[in-house]
């Protein structure tokens, strides 16, 4: 029976490698749909009905794998379910339910809801997990205001306010481990005036081709195809029996 002494030095070195990178977590929920309505751990805000229908619960359950700050380092620990009103401004962050009256969700059952004030600050919901070793851009669904995405701390990209789907180039990210963050942007407002509400949704990694990439794919496929149909234009007859 094999010892674990009997193992080289180099292979060992590789199972190391592979044990810390296959421990390194993945992104999730990326379209928040894990959350989780726990009662006992909700309650309810002012005016609002008892829970789980309304009330403010606890971020891990309504957003788990996410982090939410005001700001850059205060942590948010409690996070409205719904968005109904509330006359406390920490709470304007929310998660909206399809099944809540008034409420807009962009795709699924639950998206994140942001109502900014400049005066207040930024909001900042972040996650950290490693980039898929194939993606190359980060795609995300919002409407109304838009976010700042950043990776490590490192703004990356900042959209146009409107009703848009983004796609960034994360390229140089790929298969790293890395925070990403969505920080709202108070003093950026839609085209043509509007609130400052923004609703995120469908965050996820994607692998798109250059258009270069689509150019080389049509030009082997017509040389195959040309070179197909040379061959079939000279193939020699068989001989009749």
């Amino acid at each position: 029976m094999k010892t674990f002494r009997s193992i080289p030095f180099c292979g060992l070195a590789v199972l190391l490698l592979w044990g810390w990178r296959g421990g390194a977590a993945e992104f999730r929920n990326l379209d928040f749909e894990e959350a989780r309505i726990v009662p006992e751990r909700m309650r309810p805000i002012f005016g609002s009905p008892s829970p789980p229908t309304v009330g403010v619960g606890q971020t891990a359950d309504l957003i788990p794998g996410w982090s939410l700050y005001a700001g850059r380092s205060f942590i948010l620990s409690e996070l409205q379910l719904n968005f109904g009103g509330s006359l406390s401004r920490e709470y304007y962050a929310a998660l909206v339910d399809r099944d809540y009256r008034g409420s807009y969700v962009i795709e699924g059952q639950y998206s994140m809801y942001f109502d900014i004030f400049s005066s207040e600050g930024s909001y900042r919901l972040a996650q950290t997990g490693v980039i898929p070793a194939e993606a190359t851009h980060l795609i995300y669904r919002f409407d109304g205001n838009n976010f700042r995405v950043e990776i490590n701390g490192e703004p990356i990209h900042e959209g146009i306010p409107g009703q848009r789907l983004d796609m960034v180039d994360i390229n140089r990210f790929a298969g790293q481990e890395v925070e990403l963050a969505f920080v709202t942007q108070p003093h950026v407002f839609p085209v043509g005036g509007g609130g400052s509400q923004v609703s995120l949704d469908s965050i996820a990694f994607a692998a798109i081709p250059e258009p270069s990439t689509y150019a080389l794919l049509a030009l082997g496929a017509g040389l195959l195809g040309g070179r197909w149909l040379w061959r079939h234009r000279h193939r020699r007859p068989s001989p009749r029996s």
